[in-house]
């Protein structure tokens, strides 16, 4: 078996591969970090360009889905700006991969520092 390639984005411009894309939903976004290094992220096994691009993400704050929308999301509806327990996952467009942050307000150095106690990642 061979190993995985990383493909510089230059080369990936003068290149005729076949490409299979992936598409990316996303739970507790934040301002897009995952998202970023995973359509960041180029992958080639055996002439075909493996990558990721953004179908829909969701966050409640609302800092944090603007950021998403404007440097991640091609359409800013795909960014859904609410509690989690509110979306109806099955309403939501058909994906072929999944990423989530680790809910991280009672965690972050500009939150409370509840840590556990703080109930937000539950």
């Amino acid at each position: 078996m061979s190993p995985l390639t990383v493909i510089a984005p230059e080369r990936l411009k003068s290149a005729e591969k076949t490409t299979s894309t992936f598409k990316l939903g996303e739970l507790f976004c934040g301002p897009g970090g995952l998202a970023l290094g995973a359509i960041q992220a180029k992958i080639e096994k055996k002439g075909i360009v493996y990558n990721i691009e953004h179908e829909w993400a969701s966050d409640y704050d609302l800092n944090s889905c603007k950021t998403y929308a404007r440097n991640i999301s091609r359409h800013s509806e795909s960014v859904i700006c609410r509690d989690v327990r509110t979306l109806r996952i099955e309403d939501l467009p058909s994906i072929d991969a999944f990423a989530y942050g680790f809910p991280c307000n009672d965690f972050s150095l500009v939150g409370k520092q509840k840590g556990f106690d703080g109930g937000k990642f539950i």
